[in-house]
C-alpha cells in the first residue's frame, strides 16, 4: 500500500464478499492506521443510503443496506486524533 504510505505486510488484506458489496481491509499499518475499501459491485457513483427520485436507485440502496454517512463516521470515530 505504498500509495497511502502504509507499511502493511503482504497478506494482511482481508475481504468480505456480500455479492453487491465487497469489503477489503488492510491492517498492520504504521502507527495503528487502517485502510478499508468498500466496493459496490455495479453500483455506479451514488451516495449509498441516501434518497433519490429514481425508484431503482432507492430499491438498490435498500437491498444493499449501506449507509455511507454512518460508515464514514464509524471509521473516523475509531481513528480519532488527540486534541492539540
Amino acid at each position: 500500500m505504498a500509495g497511502n504510505q502504509s507499511d502493511a505486510p503482504a497478506g494482511s488484506r482481508a475481504s468480505r464478499d456480500r455479492s453487491k458489496l465487497k469489503t477489503y481491509s488492510y491492517s498492520g499499518c504504521s502507527a495503528g492506521s487502517e485502510v478499508v475499501e468498500l466496493a459496490v459491485v455495479n453500483g455506479g457513483h451514488l451516495w449509498y443510503g441516501g434518497s433519490s427520485t429514481d425508484k431503482d436507485v432507492n430499491d438498490f440502496n435498500k437491498d444493499l443496506g449501506l449507509d455511507s454517512t454512518q460508515t464514514i463516521w464509524d471509521f473516523f470515530e475509531r481513528h480519532t486524533l488527540p486534541l492539540v
